[in-house]
C-alpha cells in the first residue's frame, strides 16, 4: 500500500488495519488483480483504493468481478 493505519479496538469494534493505495496513472487489469490477490493474502481490514476519475468505473468493475467491493472501495481523485 502507499500508506497504511491502525485503527484501535473501541468498545465491541475490534481492531482495524486500512491501507490506502494510490494510482496516479491507470494500471492493467492484470496488475490491480495482482494487487488485490496481495491485499487478500495479508491481514489488511479494508483497502481504500484512490484512481483518477475517468478509472473508477473500470476500476469498481474489476473490483465486482473479483469479488472484493466490501473489502476494496474505490475513489475518485484530483490529485496533481
Amino acid at each position: 500500500p502507499d500508506a497504511a493505519f491502525r485503527l484501535p479496538a473501541k468498545g465491541k469494534k475490534p481492531e482495524r488495519l486500512v491501507a490506502i493505495e494510490l494510482d496516479r496513472s491507470p494500471r492493467r487489469q492484470r496488475d490491480v488483480e495482482g494487487i488485490i490477490r496481495e491485499y487478500n493474502a495479508e491481514n489488511y481490514t479494508s483497502v481504500v483504493w484512490y484512481v483518477r476519475p475517468g478509472r473508477v468505473d473500470k476500476m469498481r468493475e474489476i473490483m465486482i468481478a473479483s469479488r472484493v467491493e466490501d473489502f476494496i472501495e474505490v475513489r475518485s481523485w484530483q490529485g496533481i
